[in-house]
């Protein structure tokens, strides 16, 4: 018996190694395709493109990174605005962090990266899932600095089961332990896993993007920062502050595999959506047909064109 469990851990311990050292080699192969600034205890990367004001400032959901999220978005809203995809800590080529993951330290290290970086204010914040929440309540902490808000399918935890919130906790560890033990890189190159195939399909991402999706989710997909999040997300509560007159928009995907397998879950979700839209008197809800939850990716060119409408009324 003693010499499987050996033999099992050193082809973990092996694993580990070669994606160790494939990881070195590519972050010189790979850069940071925008710029880094000093934050609190770290560095935190930002893309930036276009010069009308007012500056969009993107937000990816967990376990994501901006510029796989955003890049086709930002490429049709850059033409006419100007674009700013900032990866939180631990995420992208974002360094990690010692602060603790609390909504309210997110929002000071975004709002300290945004006075570094120069980028004046008032923003429209673009968030998606628990980027959704986090660019809310920054709005929210800092009303002076906001112009607008997008919500796209915002995280929603609240009416999950104590069960559902321990899975959850129990796939991220998982995912964390393939991660660092080299078997999900391993798993990702052999396409066992084709976490991005469907954006390489939509035909609309140069294929350097589609790799960096793909080199993002075996190296970033489960980090100690992402895992705070989520229990921040779980654990916490959200601001309830009202918004006044701020345009907002929140885009829902219509998830219909969710309507069939939980219509209790679905609906609490599409009310906890209706409630964000309700917390400003200039806000409102899209629904969009045959969406699920990654539309912001996989259906990116409706996504910048709902955007676009709002920001045409913005100005208006």
């Amino acid at each position: 018996m003693w010499h499987w469990v050996i033999w099992v851990l050193g082809v973990l311990g092996a694993g580990a190694l070669y994606h160790a050292i494939a990881k070195m080699q590519e972050k010189k192969q790979y850069p940071p395709p925008g710029e880094l600034f000093h934050v609190k205890d770290g560095v935190m990367h930002l893309t930036r493109a276009g010069n009308s004001t007012p500056p969009l400032v993107f937000s990816c959901g967990s376990g994501g990174f901006s510029l796989g999220t955003y890049h086709r978005i930002a490429s049709v809203l850059s033409e006419t605005y100007r674009t700013v995809l900032y990866d939180r800590f631990g995420y992208g080529w974002s360094s990690r962090t010692s602060r603790a993951r609390t909504m309210e330290n997110m929002n000071e290290e975004l709002r300290e990266l945004l006075a570094v970086s120069g980028e004046v204010p008032p923003y429209v914040l673009i968030g998606h899932s628990l980027g959704a929440s986090e660019m809310l309540q920054f709005a929210q902490r800092h009303p002076s600095l906001v112009s607008g808000i997008v919500l796209l399918d915002a995280a929603y935890f609240h009416g999950l089961t104590p069960l559902k919130r321990h899975m959850i906790l129990i796939v991220y560890g998982l995912l964390a332990f393939l991660q660092v033990t080299g078997i999900l890189r391993i798993a990702t190159k052999l396409k066992v896993i084709s976490a991005y195939k469907k954006q390489e399909q939509t035909g609309l991402y140069p294929a350097k993007v589609v790799r960096l999706s793909e080199m993002m989710f075996y190296q970033r997909a489960a980090t100690r920062e992402g895992l705070g999040e989520i229990k921040e997300l779980l654990n916490g509560e959200d601001l309830n502050l009202t918004l006044g007159s701020l345009p907002l928009l929140v885009i829902s995907a219509e998830h219909a595999e969710l309507q069939k397998t939980s219509k209790a879950e679905y609906q609490g979700l599409m009310d906890y959506h209706r409630r964000l839209a309700s917390l400003s008197a200039a806000g409102r809800q899209v629904v969009l047909k045959d969406a699920d939850h990654l539309f912001p990716i996989f259906r990116p060119d409706e996504t910048a064109a709902q955007i676009s409408r709002f920001l045409d009324e913005y100005r208006k």
